[in-house]
Parts: C-alpha cells; structure tokens; sequence
C-alpha cells in the first residue's frame, strides 16, 4: 500500500502560494482585468501607457489582497467568521442558486 503524500504546509508561504495561484488560476479574474484593458487601451495606446495601467493595476490587486488578508486573519475576525462560517457559506449558496434561477428564467422567457 503506497504512504500517504505528507500534509500540505500550513505557513505563511505555503498560504502565499496558495492564494496567488488561487487567484492567478481563476478565469473570472483574468476576464475581470481584461474587461477593465479593453474599456481605457486600444491599437493606438501607446506602450507605456499600457505598461502604466497593468502596473496600476498589479498594485491595486496586491494592496487590496494585502489588505484582505491582513484584515481577516486578525484573531477575533477569523474566530468570529470562523464561527459563522456554516451560516456564511448558507447565505451565499442561497443568492447563488438564486441568481442563477433568474438566469434560467429569463433565458426560458426569450
């Protein structure tokens, strides 16, 4: 029988990794982003300016993901979210699952 593979590390860089490839992976960022790119640059933009906006743009994702994490990983936040986690997760699932309801119905209404 093969071993088990060994936990996955619970530190702050296995946790950095973790959320950068979590949010570097997901598409609905990368189609965030690009939406954002195609409102301001065009053919005729010139190349700093490009550069300018994708720089702008990686500070404002990092500082606001700083922010997140250091908000919610504070002692009593994450005790407390913890604790109403069940609750949360509920919550969401239910404006999910209506969200997506509407969808259906308008899609079956056309």
């Amino acid at each position: 029988m093969p071993a088990a593979p060994p936990p996955a590390g619970n530190g702050d860089l296995a946790a950095l990794r973790t959320g950068f490839l979590t949010n570097a992976l997901n598409p609905k960022c990368t189609v965030f982003v690009v939406s954002l790119f195609l409102q301001v640059v065009g053919p005729g933009t010139p190349l700093q300016t490009k550069l300018g906006y994708g720089a702008f743009v990686s500070g404002a994702h990092l500082l606001w993901f700083a922010l997140v994490a250091l908000l919610f990983s504070q002692g009593a936040v994450r005790a407390r979210l913890l604790r109403w986690r069940r609750g949360i997760d509920r919550a969401f699932g239910t404006l999910l699952i209506g969200f997506g309801a509407l969808l259906a119905g308008s899609a079956l209404r056309r």
